[in-house]
């Protein structure tokens, strides 16, 4: 049973990477499908207002643990931290042990057709215990109808995938998570976000000293400043203030029942 923390109304796992993955390939192809998200400030400020998005985040069996503010908000609000977890952690610690085991069908959704078929072939080199590697670039959509949705699915029953890595950005790629595990037969998916360039090294990777500290947000708004820049001088003050807030109402609650 791997443990959880409750943060702000989220089950938030307290795993380390390498435990989980070995968990999922425990499991693999047994009747009880995982799927992975990755939690961070900025997602749950936009899932404040994003019910689908929020939606999407507690549908999933494990939610990650992403980045040093989520920690903090443990520590303030239980007296704990949670393990951090980022994407390129996990997706690394559950694709070796998948090779390691010589198991499992990967199956990539995301990118575009260059940057995929660079994905899955440098995939398939580095982990070659892997039995079978595909994936599949859809086009950009802000949001995907129905057939689109059907079509990926279609494409990943075809390939009968046990784990599904998908990099379309979020808030969509956890909605079409939710969506997919639904449709499809399988055993592990997660939304990993940006992991696919950083595994390219079409973006540069944050040094280790930067990942381990937390600060992978540093790194990427220094690379991406117009992208990311609302991130953090709009949501980091509005995740405080929901994390405070939450603080605050604890703390007055024994006032509030003492007679």
């Amino acid at each position: 049973m791997l443990s959880h923390i409750e943060i702000l109304g989220y089950s938030i796992l307290d795993e380390p990477a390498g435990r989980v993955a070995a968990a999922v390939c425990d499991e693999l192809g047994h009747d009880r499908p995982k799927s992975f998200v990755f939690l961070n400030p900025h997602s749950v400020v936009i899932a404040e207002r994003n019910p689908a998005f929020r939606d999407a985040i507690v549908g999933a069996q494990g939610i990650f643990c992403d980045g040093v503010g989520l920690s903090l908000a443990g520590m303030l609000l239980k007296h704990r931290r949670p393990v951090r977890v980022y994407g390129f952690e996990f997706f690394t610690a559950l694709s070796q042990e998948l090779s390691a085991r010589k198991m499992g069908r990967v199956f990539f959704l995301g990118g575009s057709a260059d940057s995929i078929a660079e994905l899955v072939g440098k995939y398939r080199a580095e982990f070659s215990g892997i039995p079978a590697v595909g994936g599949y670039a859809p086009p950009y959509r802000n949001q995907f109808c129905d057939a689109e949705l059907q079509e990926m699915a279609g494409r990943i029953g075809e390939f009968a995938a046990d784990i599904l890595w998908i990099g379309l950005g979020s808030p969509k790629q956890e909605k079409v998570l939710l969506e997919l595990m639904r449709r499809c037969r399988l055993s592990c998916g997660a939304a990993i976000g940006a992991v696919f360039d950083f595994y390219t090294g079409r973006v540069p990777h944050a040094p280790a000293l930067i990942r381990r500290a937390g600060l992978q947000w540093v790194h990427r708004l220094a690379l991406e400043p117009r992208r990311l820049w609302r991130r953090t001088l709009v949501s980091s003050p509005l995740f405080v203030g929901l994390v405070l807030r939450q603080w605050l109402h604890a703390a007055l609650a024994p006032r509030r029942r003492a007679p």
